[in-house]
Formats: C-alpha cells, sequence, structure tokens
C-alpha cells in the first residue's frame, strides 16, 4: 500500500489536508554554461587637451558597448570621486599602438598574463578636465557583463599618472644676463625639455623642467637660443650677455656740520650708456645729478651709496663713507668783578674733539686780547662790558659767543622788615644794593647787643620773647672785600587770646557760642565764620541757626587794636533729621507682604523703627526688619513708618501696599484610550481682574500655556497633570489631577490555514495590558470571508469553509474601556487534493512537521 493510501486508511485524511503545502514535488533538468572571463589588458594615454583616456582589451568583438559599465575612483589632491558608467566607445581589430585620439604614446598598466594583445578589441574611458602637473591616482574597481568583468583578478587596479603642464609660450621672453651677476631661473612645467644653442655662457646643453639659476660667463655680447618643448607645443627665447658697469666715485671729507660735501662721480662702462642713483645714508637720494653736492643736518658717519644702471639693465654699486664733525659750542663763566679788581674768566666749551686755540676779545674792539683758555682780567670801568671768545678744534671747526660782564662798585647795606605781634617772628628782608658787585657776607644783630645772630642773605626771621621797641642792625661785605652796614628800630606788638565754645544742636535748632578771648593791654574786635559759607558775626557772643546738617568747624578771629590776631576754631554738630523710607511690594492674597527699610541717618545714627502696618494709630513691630505682615483680605492698605535717630530726630513716611485676590485654578477632561487627543478644559476663575496665563504640565514632560490644550498620550499610564493658573497681577494656583491612558487592545486569532468543508475552530489570541490600569476585553466581531458583514461575536467561534481559496478574516476587539483594535489575516482554505501519475515523472512526497 502506498504511504496516501495508508494516510487515508489509517484516519489520516484531515492531517494530509493540513499539511499538503509542505509537500514538494521535484523534477530535474540537467544543461551547462559556458563562463568566459573578459578583460584582459589596461592601456592608457594622454591627450593635449587634459584628457585622460583609459583603454580595456576585451574579448567580445561586435557587441554593444553600452551593454557594460565599470567602476573606476579617480583620486587629486587626497580627493576621491568614483563613477560607474558604459564606455564612452570602442575599436575592433586595432593593436595597441595604433589606437587613436591621444597625444602621448600608449602606456601600458596591468593585464592578464599571456593574453594581452591577443584579441585587440578595445573600448574606452575618457576623463576631462584633470590639473596639469598634479599626481593623479586611477583605481579600476570592478566590471560587469560583456566586456568589462575581470579576465585574471587584476581588480581592483590603481596606477598613478601626470598630465603635463600646458602652453609654454606664454610664459617666456627673452633673458638679459649681466655679467658676474647669477641668472633667475626660468620656471617651466616639469613635462618641459630645454636645449642650449651656446653653452659657453655657462649652461647646460639640454634639461628637463625649471632652468636652473647660473652665473654667466664669457664676454659681452654673446647670446645663446634656448629652445623649450612638451608633449603638445614648443617654444624659444633668447639669453643675452651685457657688460656690467663699474661704480666708482669720491668725496670732499671730513668737513664741519653746516657745510656742503661734494661728491665726484668717476663710474664707467665699456659699452652703453649710464644712469645712477645716490642714497647719502641719510635717508636722501638723489637719482638726477652726476656730482652732486649734499648738506648734512646732524654730525655723524654716513655711508654714501651709489648704485649706477648702465640702458642695458646691469648694475654696479660703491660705498664711500662721509664724516660730518659736529661744530664746537664757545661758552665761558665769569665771576661779577668789582671796579679795579681783576675778573676770572673760565672756558666752560663744549666740543666732540680738542680745542686747539682760545681767541678773548675783552673790550668788543675786534682785537685778540688774551690766547689763554681761563685768563685773568681787570675791567678798567664800572658796568656792562662785551666780552667775545672764539674756539677752534682740532678739525678745524670753529665757533665764538659774546657775553656781557658787570663791574660792579662797593655794595650799599639796606633791609626791610614789618612790625609784628608777640608770637609772631619777625622776617627781615636784605635789600642791599652790590653797585655792581657780589655781596657774600650777611651779619645780622637782631636786638643790637653786639652779637652776630644770623650770618645768611635771608630772609631771616627773628622770634622775640615779648612785646616791646627793639633795634636791629645789618653789616654787609661784596666778595671784593667792601663792606657797609645800617640799623633800624622794630616794634612788637601783644597778642590776644581766642577761646570760645558752641552747643551742638539738631538742625533748625539754635547754637549758642560762649567768647572768652582775652588780651594783656588794649582792647579787641571778633570776627566769626560759622562755618557753613553763609554764616558770619562781630558780635562777642553769637547765636546761629543752620540751614543745613553736618560738622562745621566755627573759626572766631579776635583783633586787637594794634592789630595782632588770634585765631582758634571749635567743631560744632547740627545734626540731620533721619529720612525715613522703605520698600514694599504688591502682593497676591495669603502672600506676607514684606516691607524693608531704607531709611538713612544722613549722618545720623536710627535707633529706632516703628512700624503700623495697617495705620490705626497701634505700633506693629519696632525692628529694622525686613518685615513681614500677612492681610486678612485683598485691597489697598495704608502703612506708616516712624524712624528716630541716637540725637532725638524723627521723621515718618505713609505708603500703601496693594493685596491682589488670588485665582482658583480648576479644570475638567475625560479619560481616552492610546491614541486619542485628551482635551482639558480650563475652569479656572478669579474675584477681580482676569486670568491671564496657563502653564500646563501633562505628566509626559510635555508642557503647554494654552487655556485649553489637547495631548495624544505616546503610551499607556496613569499621568499627573498639573495647571498653574496665574491672573494679571502675578498670583498663581495650581491644581494636579490624574488621568488615565488606556491601552489599546492587539487583536490576534488563528488558525490562518483550514481544509474545505471542514469546521475549524478560530482561537482568540488577543491581548490587552493591565500595567496601568485594568482592562479585559469585553467584545468580539468576527468576518471569516471578509465581506464586510459580522459572522460570530464570541470570543472563540467555530465556521466552516465551503469553497476552497484565501479569504481575509477579521477579528474586531473591545475593552471594558472602550478601546477597539482589529486584525485581519489571510485564511487559505485547502482543496481535497486529486493525485495522479505519470510516466515522465518522478513524485517525491516530503511531510515537514
Amino acid at each position: 500500500m502506498n504511504l496516501i493510501a495508508r494516510m487515508f486508511h489509517l484516519g489520516f485524511k484531515n492531517a494530509y489536508c493540513k499539511y499538503l503545502a509542505a509537500f514538494t514535488l521535484v523534477l530535474f533538468t540537467l544543461s551547462s554554461t559556458k563562463i568566459k572571463a573578459h578583460s584582459v589588458q589596461i592601456q592608457y594615454c594622454i591627450s593635449c587637451n587634459q584628457v585622460l583616456r583609459i583603454w580595456v582589451e576585451h574579448w567580445h568583438g561586435g557587441a554593444n558597448p553600452s551593454t557594460t559599465n565599470m567602476t573606476i575612483e579617480v583620486t587629486v589632491n587626497g580627493n576621491t570621486s568614483s563613477v560607474t558608467s558604459s564606455p564612452g566607445g570602442g575599436v575592433e581589430d586595432v593593436p595597441f599602438d595604433s589606437l587613436p585620439s591621444c597625444s602621448s604614446s600608449i602606456t601600458y598598466a596591468t593585464g592578464c598574463p599571456g593574453k594581452e594583445n591577443t584579441y585587440n578589441d578595445w573600448v574606452y574611458y575618457d576623463f576631462t578636465g584633470l590639473p596639469m602637473n598634479t599626481p593623479i591616482s586611477v583605481t579600476i574597481i570592478s566590471g560587469n557583463t560583456a566586456f568589462t568583468v575581470d579576465g585574471c583578478d587584476m581588480f581592483p587596479f590603481t596606477f598613478n599618472v601626470t598630465i603635463p603642464g600646458g602652453n609654454i609660450s606664454s610664459n617666456l621672453s627673452d633673458v638679459y644676463m649681466c655679467e658676474g651677476i647669477p641668472t633667475e631661473s626660468v620656471v617651466l612645467a616639469l613635462g618641459d625639455t630645454w636645449t642650449n644653442s651656446n653653452t659657453a655662457i655657462g649652461l647646460a646643453a639640454s634639461g628637463t623642467g625649471t632652468i636652473p639659476s647660473f652665473i654667466p660667463v664669457g664676454a659681452p655680447g654673446i647670446m645663446a637660443t634656448i629652445i623649450v618643448t612638451n608633449l603638445c607645443m614648443n617654444d624659444t627665447f633668447d639669453m643675452l650677455f651685457n657688460p656690467t658697469p663699474l661704480a666708482l666715485f669720491n668725496a670732499t671729507t671730513p668737513v664741519c656740520l653746516g657745510d656742503s660735501v661734494s661728491f665726484t662721480n668717476n663710474s664707467s662702462i665699456s659699452a652703453g650708456n649710464l644712469n645712477w642713483e645716490w642714497d647719502f645714508g641719510d635717508g636722501s637720494i638723489d637719482s638726477i645729478q652726476n656730482h652732486p653736492t649734499h648738506l648734512y643736518t646732524i654730525d655723524s658717519t654716513y655711508n654714501v651709496v651709489l648704485i649706477v644702471t648702465s640702458d642695458s639693465g646691469c648694475t654696479d654699486t660703491a660705498m664711500v663713507s662721509v664724516v660730518v664733525y659736529a661744530n664746537p659750542v664757545a661758552n665761558f663763566s665769569s665771576d661779577t668783578a668789582c671796579l679795579g679788581f681783576a675778573s676770572n674768566l673760565i672756558d666752560i666749551s663744549t666740543i666732540v674733539g680738542a680745542v686747539n686755540t682760545w681767541a678773548w676779545d675783552f673790550n668788543g674792539d675786534s682785537i685778540v686780547d688774551d690766547n689763554s683758555q681761563n685768563p685773568m682780567f681787570i675791567f678798567p670801568n664800572s658796568g656792562q662790558t662785551a666780552v667775545n671768545l672764539a674756539v677752534i678744534d682740532s678739525n678745524g671747526c670753529v665757533h665764538d659767543t659774546t657775553m656781557n660782564i658787570i663791574v660792579s662798585e662797593s655794595p650799599i647795606a639796606g633791609f626791610a622788615y614789618s612790625n609784628e605781634c608777640e608770637d609772631t617772628a619777625v622776617v627781615f628782608t636784605d635789600l642791599s644794593n652790590n653797585n655792581g658787585g657780589v655781596i657774600d657776607t650777611w651779619l645780622w644783630d637782631f636786638d643790637n647787643d653786639g652779637t652776630v645772630d644770623n650770618s645768611t642773605q635771608g630772609p631771616n626771621t627773628n622770634l622775640y620773647p615779648s612785646s616791646g621797641n627793639y633795634t636791629v642792625e645789618l653789616f654787609v661785605k661784596s666778595i671784593l672785600g667792601c663792606v657797609d652796614s645800617t640799623t633800624l628800630s622794630v616794634i612788637v606788638n601783644p597778642k590776644p587770646a581766642a577761646i570760645f565754645t558752641g552747643t551742638n544742636e539738631c538742625l533748625n535748632t539754635t547754637t549758642t557760642f560762649t567768647n572768652t578771648s582775652t588780651i594783656v593791654l588794649g582792647s579787641n574786635t571778633w570776627q566769626w565764620d560759622f562755618g557753613d559759607v553763609l554764616g558770619v558775626s562781630t558780635m562777642q557772643n553769637p547765636t546761629y541757626t543752620y540751614l543745613n546738617a553736618g560738622i562745621f568747624n566755627v573759626v572766631l578771629t579776635v583783633i586787637s587794636d594794634s592789630g595782632c590776631v588770634d585765631t582758634t576754631s571749635f567743631n560744632v554738630e547740627v545734626y540731620e533729621s533721619p529720612t525715613a523710607n522703605f520698600d514694599t511690594t504688591d502682593v497676591c492674597l495669603n502672600v506676607a507682604a514684606q516691607f524693608t527699610d531704607q531709611s538713612t541717618g544722613n549722618g545720623g545714627v536710627i535707633n529706632s523703627w516703628l512700624w503700623d502696618f495697617d495705620n490705626d494709630g497701634t505700633v506693629d513691630n519696632s525692628t529694622q526688619g525686613p518685615n513681614t505682615n500677612l492681610y486678612p483680605s485683598e485691597g489697598v492698605y495704608t502703612i506708616k513708618l516712624i524712624v528716630e535717630t541716637v540725637a532725638g530726630c524723627l521723621d515718618t513716611l505713609i505708603k500703601t501696599v496693594t493685596i491682589y485676590p488670588m485665582p482658583v485654578a480648576n479644570f475638567s477632561f475625560i479619560n481616552a484610550c492610546l491614541g486619542s487627543p485628551i482635551v482639558f478644559s480650563d475652569l479656572s476663575n478669579v474675584t477681580t481682574g482676569t486670568i491671564s496665563n496657563w502653564q500646563w504640565d501633562f505628566g509626559n514632560l510635555n508642557t503647554s500655556v494654552l487655556q485649553n490644550p489637547s495631548v495624544n498620550y505616546a503610551s499607556e499610564n496613569i499621568y499627573n497633570v498639573r495647571l498653574i493658573a496665574i491672573n494679571d497681577k502675578g498670583c498663581e494656583d495650581t491644581l494636579t489631577k490624574q488621568i488615565e491612558v488606556w491601552p489599546v487592545p492587539i487583536a490576534s486569532f488563528g488558525p490562518d490555514e483550514v481544509c474545505l468543508n471542514e469546521a475549524t475552530q478560530f482561537t482568540d489570541s488577543t491581548i490587552v495590558s493591565n500595567a496601568y490600569t485594568v482592562n479585559n476585553i469585553v467584545q468580539w466581531a468576527w468576518d471569516f470571508d471578509g465581506n464586510g458583514t459580522i459572522d460570530d461575536v464570541n470570543q472563540s467561534p467555530t465556521y466552516i469553509y465551503t469553497i476552497d481559496g484565501v479569504y481575509p478574516a477579521k477579528l474586531t476587539v473591545v475593552s471594558n474601556n472602550g478601546c477597539v483594535h482589529d486584525t485581519i489575516i489571510n485564511v487559505t482554505v485547502n482543496p481535497l487534493p486529486q493525485i495522479s501519475f505519470g510516466p515522465q515523472h518522478l513524485l517525491v512526497v516530503q511531510m515537514f512537521v
């Protein structure tokens, strides 16, 4: 009995129907395919228009190149671009050395051993716009299909290439060489080559790239032609050898400051003309004069440079040092001579080197009277005489100066003084006349007792022990020994003693002054300065009311009838009344209002604060604070603050504070299933004013400032939603409520494969979360054939399909909180099998359990 018959015989009909899809019928047909590898060689070449062409040799002639592509990477300066495309075209039966469209020769890159240059069928890839003279890396990654698939594991393959430089002719011009001067390098591209027609100039016969600097040799007038070539073009230029001039000059040096220096140009050249440029070493440049002169303003050594340039551009430089000496400065000093006595003249000239000659003219007649450095001379007449000194230094530089010399007669003693008061030193001022001489001795006898009390010119002072009359003598002597003396009478007057006291008072209270001043002999008058710029008095015992508070330095000046003065001062203090002040801020009901004292003592010290927070006459607080007061209801309240200083001065301030009403936060909502928005309705209110701000915290890190927001929660949970309601005065109230976001059930059922005409038990496997709330399924709706009609409302019903096929069976479930979900499963209804056998097939039956 075969397997299927045994299954029917054993009652396995239903099992056979269920697992029929797990059997496989396999019929094998064998064939073979020839596999060929295609790309066998890579070559490349470069065009003058900066095109890199890559040639790929392959096996398939006559095929369309657009049926294949290659992936190629090009890297320039570290930047890599990848291109995958079909080739640009191809040729057939063309040897590699005959490939078209390149300026350079073909370069072999890689190939399959033994297969290169065998088939001579090619496709090509062109890369344009590549930079010149820059290393470029090309990597062939892969190829596919007819032409380009790898023939022998060549790929990926990398080769490096450089595009030669461009138009050389735009860079070249003739080079003029100067004898003995190195030439500048001639910059050429890396791929350029050059040849030299005349190596006698000192340059090699040929080379590649930049022509280096060299020192030209040979006679002036010779030349060489340089030919430069590269891949695509050639150009020429000449190198011409010119004579170099000889720079030479001399100068009239050294010179003294103020004298011009003359320069003689002796430069020469064998052929051609010269231009010159003078640099005089002090910042001055001259390119016009051949034989210039120059006046230096500062003594120094200057390096003068002459640059001569031929009309062919060759130059030479010469330098000569020019010394400019500073002139001496004639100067001398002299004592003041007495008539008939020799005067000493002292040379104090300033020089850089040494002075060789002094020439003195003592009487202004332009005749030299003396050649010594420091002569002595007796002037014949008193008065002013002009003396001239001329000096010549070792460099021959000259300077002279003239000074007036005073010749004096004998001095005349004299002095001045003023009558002073007791306890005040008398000042004696010398008024002696030296008569053109010089007084060097002053002898003072302040009380005429024959004893010298002071020997300086002064002014001198002497404090006498008591009032009275005193005789004073002054004796003077000039430096030449001339003397004179004089006496005067000095009166010393008695001095009063200033004494007083004053009372310290508050502002706007009268201060009383008590004068107890005295004098030994005579009478006094009084001058009061009350220290506030405004107040003065001449009364003996005045009173005064100050307009401002502060400490005032009161000065009493007592003047005797002989004009002697004594002054004393006494500080009185006028206390400033304090300034009562405090800060407060309007607050919300149930928030204590704060009162911060800002009172100032204005120089005094406040030691008392009396607060009446509702201005009912009762002191509510007696500390400085800050103080707070919680008002029982909303409204406007009056606050009084009285402050007092240690001196007893008072000040009062009244202000108001407003107590704003509190809002009442409230809102409503309806719990919802996950995925459905929950709308929050604001129910907040306030007795006066308006609610102006709503701050929602939905418990899911999301917030809102809308009055009536809505939220779509991302997951089921129980959330604490908080609303802060803020009125137009900034008062706020907070309310928190819990909301429930119910989970949506996940409908699921089985089976998904049944047999025709068999009663099938469908099993509900729906799940619903109970992580945060109690949830269960309370409704089921089954549509077994997908026609939109409910076929059953039980949790796990049975159903019989009468026609085989695939049916979209749908289950819709509803939770106890009204959350709905549905799912559709394609149920395959398998027909009963019909089995037949044929002679050309092998039936292989497998069962998968």
